[in-house]
């Protein structure tokens, strides 16, 4: 009841083999005649403690004798050959893994760790077990076949049934050892080839040096008692009766089914022995249907009076473990956790729905057979684990014959990262680990070439010494009603507690909110609306309470479900030209996202409602959405507006467009699979509508990708001439790390030669160095001021990227007032450097930064322009925004890769402070020719830069001049550096 135990139901069935049948020595003369009315089985456990293939076996001829012992008559004997698998006359020999189980497909290649050897329907008496083979000491056991069947585990590397005794005179010492050391590298020497490899070598020599090392002693061999043999008397209760079958069928293992019913919804079974007997185990025996009994009680009655009650649940239960190793049968197991002797036992079966319940046998055991067992020696025991802070300290019981232990260690969760460390006394202590994290630990003893078995894993949980840290680098999400809050955990902390209260409110206290938290993320919910709240954390353990954290702020906001400002309303094609929708996956929906109420619809997409949406059922698959026109239309971009409540808007990626033109709509999964627009197949992009994940890594990212939590709503430009008369289109985007693609509108907007604004304004600047640091000839004050008005009339209705078409046009005109270097809105840089932290790695062991600076700070949020020239086809420059004042690693985040021609973002808010946010912006470039890509920065703030990563190729003189540069610039007010500080030559710097 107390420890579960695998029952030995599968060897018990093999009583049916035999049943019928009684041993040919089963009724001879004497006086000691056996017993022939009452039959069990013999079974025993051979331990190959030595790895050994059946082939070793045969060569060694290693066999078993079951002798009958009867006096004054010859003795009748079964002799079983070990290497054959299979049942042979009266005896069945089975190979077993390491773990328990029965090995299929056995051959003379096969290595067992076990043998199990069982001789069925054997009548009582006496009875000597020999074991024999050339090389090995002869076992013999004295078995007596009483009230319970018997079993015997031996082994090959414990003082049985001993490997190595190759003088063949009944021992295993050093004269065997010497007899092998003579033999050593011979081939074709079975007697001396003791593992069954081909070859005598030093792993046969090891198996005899720790035979001699465990001989000496009494024998190692462990008889038990199994099966109890002597019936009891099987009764029925008032309202119980058999519906079909015999009831003395439930004390023989034959298969046959008793059909049971009775008044109640339960039938009852009284069984009393004669005299008490003890038993471990009670095993129930069922048909493995829904006839079969599944549930109810037994309840056993102890010789000393006492009683106990034992619930059983064939399927779900703590304190009964079913198994069905005999095909068709449900085997229900009740433990009684001890040896006892018992006088009485009352089988109580729930009735199944058909109004009864079938039981095909009930069975007694006193001893549980373990399924591998262990040659005494071979294992360490009483291992035990004491956990302190960043440490375990373990202990176990100690060994003869060995010379030290192995300890095998590893984080739970993490079992592939095993560690391992020697030592010499059954005691050590593991430091450097990680508190409040449970790790496993196991140990085996070793000698020389020798290694025993290990141990049962035990687990421990360092524990923290001290108070946690205050918790770091919280973020926090704004939601509708509600702030989202996560922070990195802290260490050696086993909980967290959130305090909130209102910011408008100094005086009042604050709340703890959600009780102590286990993990390090949590939301706070009912909240009021454009409502800040201030915020703060603590960390605590067994220990203790950390301090406060930095007072963070948060103001849910209302989720407006209408259309972002910022579309070109007027250019949107009206919905109405599209003919239908569909997913390209119809599958691909995230079912908890809807209800019977909203349930999912396709046209979510395109209903013009932004409270409905397609959310995607997972991280991966096929995320297209394809639209079909009612007719042919040119266009240019399009707009795909995520879900707008939680962070959906932050999760979306790269994009992918393919179009259908013309008469192309009819076969697109086909032979026409239409034209890639976007990626640029020329380029190698490749989107083979979800075909693989790696395709999506050829998308280019979304050019507004970092304002689209503002904005709500991703740009999705074509940057193709062949957009025109489309008939069909579909518009994929991915997902930003593991979180899930959304829509709520899908919008497109038209081709329109006649609305040609920023084309017109693009025709101002020379585009042969791609930089907009000239303008074409013949450009006036009055041409600049014309496109000025157009785009402050109607028709920038038509257009988006308004600022920076306005950006545009006052770059324009410093360009043509030659106050462009001094405006402080643009930083131009011409050649970059080739950065890798790969050879600072190879050379000293520690990687330095790859981080470029632009000497350009900005806002998070600000709308900036970057124009590029240069980057050498398949390279890339990536461009990262930092954060002044940052909390620990909360400092950088990667905004975009930088393409040749313009590109515009906005660096992302980063952290949750309540301060400013926004830094320097730095690029990273490794690839060749550096020196020819050009930048030019709009809408940033010029900063000073110290640029020295070339220290090592510059002499003294021009290292000065570079830091004198520096510091003029960053201060204007040091004009005379060198002679208010002595610099002129006279310091080292």
């Amino acid at each position: 009841m107390k420890v579960h135990t695998r029952m030995l139901s599968a060897l018990l069935a093999m009583v049916l083999v035999f049943s019928l049948s009684v041993p040919a020595f089963a009724a001879q003369d004497g006086n000691a005649t056996p017993d022939a009315s009452v039959t069990g089985e013999i079974r025993a456990t051979l331990r190959l403690d030595y790895a050994q293939n059946l082939k070793a076996l045969e060569n060694h001829q290693v066999k078993a004798t079951l002798n009958l012992d009867q006096k004054g008559q010859n003795q009748k004997e079964i002799k079983v050959d070990l290497w054959k698998i299979g049942t042979f006359d009266k005896a069945t020999v089975t190979a077993k893994y390491r773990e328990g189980g029965v090995m299929e497909n056995v051959t003379e290649n096969s290595w067992p760790s076990y043998l199990d050897l069982t001789f069925i329907a054997l009548p009582k008496g006496d009875y000597t077990l020999t074991f024999e083979g050339d090389g090995y000491k002869t076992f013999s056991q004295k078995i007596t076949l009483g009230d319970y069947s018997q079993h015997l585990t031996l082994g090959t590397g414990d003082n049985t049934f001993s490997l190595g005794d190759l003088k063949r005179d009944g021992a295993v010492n050093q004269d065997d050892l010497d007899a092998l050391s003579e033999e050593l590298t011979k081939k074709n020497q079975p007697l001396f080839d003791l593992n069954g490899d081909g070859v005598v070598d030093v792993l046969d020599l090891a198996y005899v040096q720790r035979s001699v090392a465990v001989q000496g002693g009494k024998s190692d061999a462990d008889l038990i008692d199994t099966q109890l043999l002597v019936k009891p008397t099987v009764e029925m209760a008032s309202g119980t009766s058999v519906q079909s079958g015999q009831l003395s069928d439930l004390l023989e293992q034959n298969g046959k089914a008793v059909q049971l019913t009775s008044d109640s919804t339960k039938v009852e079974l009284p069984i009393t022995f004669e005299q008490p007997k003890k038993m471990g185990q009670i095993v129930i025996n069922a048909p493995d249907d829904p006839t079969g009994a599944e549930k109810g009680s037994v309840l056993v009655a102890y010789e000393d009076g006492t009683t106990e009650t034992v619930p059983f649940d064939a399927t779900h239960s703590a304190d009964v473990h079913a198994i069905g190793e005999t095909e068709g049968t449900r085997s229900i197991t009740i433990n009684l956790g001890k040896r006892v002797p018992v006088k009485k036992i009352t089988i109580t079966v729930d009735k199944t729905a058909d109004g009864y319940t079938a039981v095909e046998s009930i069975q007694f055991l006193k001893d549980i057979v373990p399924e591998n067992p262990v040659a005494p020696h071979r294992m360490v025991k009483n291992l035990k684990a004491i956990a302190g802070s960043e440490k375990v300290s373990l202990k176990w019981s100690e060994l003869p014959n060995i010379t030290g232990y192995k300890v095998e260690y590893w984080l739970k969760e993490n079992e592939a990262q095993k560690k391992t460390i020697p030592v010499s006394k059954p005691y050590t202590e593991i430091a450097g680990l990680e508190n409040l994290k449970t790790y496993c630990f196991r140990v085996v003893p070793t000698a020389e070439n020798w290694e025993g078995e290990f141990c049962a894993i035990v687990e421990a949980e360092p524990k923290p010494a001290k108070a946690p840290t205050p918790p770091e680098m919280i973020h926090i999400t704004e939601l509708e009603g509600a702030l989202s809050l996560s922070w990195k955990e802290t260490e050696n902390a086993t909980y967290y507690q959130v305090f909130c209260k209102k910011k408008s409110d100094p005086d009042s206290a604050y709340q703890q909110v959600g009780g102590d938290l286990l993990e390090n993320k949590t939301t706070i919910t009912s909240l009021e609306n454009e409502v800040t709240y201030s915020i703060y954390l603590i960390a605590g353990n067994e220990i203790g309470k950390s301090g406060k954290s930095r007072i963070m702020e948060g103001t849910p906001k209302a989720v407006k479900y209408e259309r972002p400002e910022g579309l070109p309303e007027a250019a949107l094609l009206d919905p109405s030209k599209i003919k239908s929708v569909r997913l390209g996956d119809p599958n691909n929906y995230d079912r908890n996202s809807y209800d019977a109420n909203k349930p999912f619809k396709v046209d979510n997409i395109i209903d013009g409602k932004y409270d409905t949406h397609w959310t995607a059922g997972g991280t991966y698959g096929n995320e297209h959405i394809i639209c079909e026109f009612t007719e042919p239309v040119d266009l240019q971009a399009a707009f795909w507006s995520p879900r707008l409540d939680g962070s959906y808007p932050t999760w979306l990626r790269a994009y992918s467009v393919r179009v259908w033109y013309e008469g192309e709509e009819k076969d697109a999964q086909a032979t026409k699979n239409g034209h890639l627009l976007v990626p640029d197949p020329n380029r190698g992009g490749v989107d083979n509508f979800g075909g693989s994940n790696a395709e999506v890594w050829t998308w280019p990212n979304i050019p507004n990708l970092s304002a689209i939590p503002k904005s709500r709503f991703a740009i999705l430009p074509f940057e193709s001439d062949h957009s025109k008369k489309i008939i069909q289109i579909s518009v994929a985007v991915e997902q930003a790390g593991y979180d899930r693609v959304s829509c709520s509108e899908l919008m497109f907007m038209k081709y329109d030669p006649e609305h040609c604004l920023p084309d017109d304004i693009s025709n101002l600047f020379d585009t042969q160095d791609g930089l907009h640091t000239q303008l074409v000839a013949g450009v006036t004050p009055e041409k600049i001021n014309a496109l000025k008005d157009r785009l402050n009339s109607e028709e920038k209705l038509y257009y988006y990227n308004l600022s920076t078409m306005a950006d545009e046009l006052a770059l324009a005109e410093e360009l043509l007032n030659g106050t462009n270097k001094t405006s402080g809105k643009s930083v131009i840089i011409n050649g970059i450097q080739s950065r890798s932290t790969g050879p600072d790695g190879q050379k000293y062991g520690q990687g330095g930064s790859d981080l470029q600076p632009l000497g350009v700070a900005a806002t998070a949020g600000q709308e900036m322009t970057i124009y590029v020239s240069g980057i050498p086809k398949g390279q890339t420059v990536t461009l990262y925004a930092t954060q002044f004042n940052a909390e620990v690693s909360a400092w950088k985040q990667q905004i975009c890769q930088l393409q040749n021609g313009r590109n515009i973002f906005s660096p992302p808010r980063i952290g949750s402070q309540n301060t400013q946010r926004g830094g320097s912006l730095y690029l990273t470039y490794n690839g060749p020719n550096p020196e020819n890509i050009k930048l030019h920065v709009r809408r940033g703030t010029d900063i000073p830069v110290l640029e020295l990563s070339d220290w090592y190729h510059l002499d003294e003189t021009k290292r000065k001049a570079v830091i004198t540069d520096y510091l003029e610039e960053l201060d204007p007010y040091v004009t005379n550096l060198e002679k208010t500080n002595g610099f002129n030559g006279q310091t080292s710097v």
